[in-house]
């Protein structure tokens, strides 16, 4: 079966492991359900058969908008998807959208490592990347909550959460951490922090107190006001 268009009932078509989309969108899906509801589904989902069943391979989101017409069947397009082609199509739907952050990259590619289809050089060749880009986005999942937080939310430069990550003692981690998202720190710059703390160079962080707002980059902004009784300017 090659290329063959069908349509297909929706509780005949199972989802991937390694889907990396969760739905959270009501609002843009209920437009995309009313859209096929009134005009039809213009691009056909893509599947590969699965013993009496089907496995879907791209079109996630126009599946899931099916179900809010609700329609029992979809038009689909049936291929014989080789798992590193099916693999490739799911990695073109997944990580070349402009919402996509590296901790939803760090939990595809992590699930397709453990499926163990592919060594991480394969992978990283199948999805046209460095081993050194798998590896850092797989160990994202491995940071404290925070900081996978401030990465989601693109809040931070994966470069400068990747040196931060280094620092092993929590009080300092966080500090920095809320300091590159308030005023912003290069990748240079928390290098610098993570070597200090490598080299023993930084005080004991029980002993640490906040650092100020000049040391921070950031001062208070000064407003000069004029007195209501004396009518001299006073700055605040």
């Amino acid at each position: 079966m090659e290329n063959q268009e069908l349509e297909i009932s929706l509780d005949k078509i199972d989802i991937p492991p390694i889907l990396m989309r969760d739905i959270n969108d009501d609002d843009g899906l209920k437009e995309l359900a009313q859209s096929i509801k009134t005009e039809g589904l213009i691009n056909a989902i893509s599947v590969r058969p699965k013993g009496d069943r089907y496995e879907l391979v791209a079109g996630w989101r126009r599946f899931k908008a099916h179900g809010l017409i609700p329609k029992s069947t979809i038009r689909a397009v049936v291929k014989n998807y080789t798992d590193e082609e099916a693999v490739g199509v799911m990695a073109a739907e997944n990580l070349f959208r402009k919402d996509i952050d590296p901790v939803d990259e760090g939990v595809f590619v992590s699930k397709l490592l453990e499926l163990g289809t592919f060594t991480i050089d394969q992978l990283a060749q199948q999805l046209g990347h460095t081993v050194l880009w798998i590896e850092d986005r797989v160990a994202i999942l491995d940071y404290p909550d925070y900081l996978v937080a401030v990465i989601k939310e693109k809040k931070i430069p994966l470069g400068v959460a990747k040196c931060l990550a280094g620092i092993e003692d929590d009080v300092y981690r966080k500090m920095y951490v809320e300091q590159a998202v308030r005023y912003g720190t290069t990748v240079l710059q928390a290098d610098y922090l993570l070597r200090q703390w490598q080299l023993g160079l930084l005080t004991a962080s029980v002993e640490i107190m906040p650092p100020s707002n000049d040391d921070l980059g950031y001062a208070p902004r000064k407003v000069e006001i004029r007195c209501r009784k004396c009518g001299e300017m006073a700055t605040s």
